[in-house]
């Protein structure tokens, strides 16, 4: 009977010792995860123009549309902007692009804006296009790059106009996160396929990049979010609508599978919204998508018959399509064709802005 218990006792002792090294062992690679998965996700990608299907030129439309450079700090690093000046205008559209994109890759709206008679302001944002940051850092610097951006604007030549917001995906989110944050001459905002949550964000980001090691990990790597963005990083953007009266469009697609509407979108809290000034505008079909959102249906059009060629370009070429081949596809392309705007969603914007 005593080696019995003291048996037992030593099975005991060693399935302790197992679930210890097991957890031990979860902390240490989760320690080690939680970095690597930011990394992974947000590692950025530079864009070649001449290489991106669709992706309008500035140089193709400088003429028509002349801007100026200008520099502005955020963090650790200087951000590139573009000013378009309009000389009929005393107003001031700030558009703030996706995760990915740089800049240029909103030219069309911001060339409808100009074209309604609007100042314009883009900008890359930390680690795109001509700006500091070797990566993307994480989704709450998009809210501390535009507030780094409104900041500077309150000590420059804009500081007396109006300023109106237009964000798509994660400028989207930065453009109702900074609310509360006392910028004055906000005056509206629209927020096309935002999502509400940085932290819910990244989590599904993670699950797609990196399966269930994501759930495995998932307290570091919110974790080391905080630590990166410390109160930035809990940030909703719903809280900020909703402690506002700002005059707000706010628009999603039902098909947006980057953003679905029903888990991760800031569309998804019309029904909880407080912010008596809110209006939600729901898209569908074609136009349904993350993206597709920002196109006409004539361009959604075009775009497939530009892949459906494309795909037949890389059917004759089974080892993969060489970098001058590519670059020759693209320059058939029509890029303003294949990046008009979505008339409903930017007239609203339009007539949301000419209020003031």
């Amino acid at each position: 009977m005593k080696r019995k218990r003291l048996s037992r006792k030593r099975k005991g002792l060693i399935a302790a010792l197992a679930v210890t090294s097991f957890l031990l062992l979860n902390h240490v690679a989760s320690l080690v995860a939680a970095p690597l998965i930011f990394n992974r996700i947000f590692a950025g990608e530079k864009y070649d123009v001449s290489l991106t299907p669709g992706l309008v030129d500035y140089q193709s439309v400088a003429a028509s549309y002349p801007r100026q450079t200008f520099t502005f700090p955020s963090s650790d690093v200087s951000l590139q902007g573009y000013f378009y000046d309009n000389p009929s205008s005393k107003r001031l559209v700030v558009v703030s692009a996706g995760i990915d994109d740089p800049a240029d890759g909103y030219l069309s709206q911001e060339i409808y804006f100009y074209d309604q008679g609007y100042d314009v302001i883009s900008y890359d944002g930390y680690g795109k296009g001509a700006s500091g940051g070797s990566s993307l850092k994480g989704l709450p610097q998009a809210k501390r790059d535009l507030a780094s951006l409104l900041t500077y604007l309150e000590s420059s030549a804009w500081v007396n106009e109006p300023v109106f917001l237009f964000g798509h995906s994660q400028g989207a989110y930065a453009s109702t996160a900074i609310l509360g944050e006392g910028f004055a001459s906000v005056k509206a905002l629209v927020a096309v396929s935002g999502f509400d949550s940085s932290e819910e964000t990244v989590m599904a980001f993670a699950r797609r990049k990196v399966s269930f090691l994501a759930d495995l990990s998932w307290p570091y790597v919110t974790t080391y979010e905080r630590y990166l963005f410390g109160e930035d990083s809990p940030l909703k953007a719903s809280d900020q609508l909703n402690n506002s009266a700002i005059p707000a469009l706010i628009a999603q697609g039902d098909a947006d599978h980057t953003i679905p509407l029903e888990s991760l979108s800031l569309y998804r809290h019309k029904d909880s919204c407080t912010d008596p000034n809110a209006q939600f505008r729901l898209f569908s079909g074609e136009q349904g998508g993350h993206s597709s959102i920002l196109y006409s249906l004539g361009a959604l059009a075009y775009q497939k018959e530009v892949a459906t060629q494309y795909a037949e370009l890389e059917k004759a070429n089974p080892r993969g399509v060489n970098e001058e081949t590519r670059r020759a596809f693209c320059d058939t392309i029509d890029d303003i064709r294949y990046s008009e705007v979505n008339p409903e969603l930017m007239n609203g914007a339009r007539d949301l802005f000419n209020r003031f």
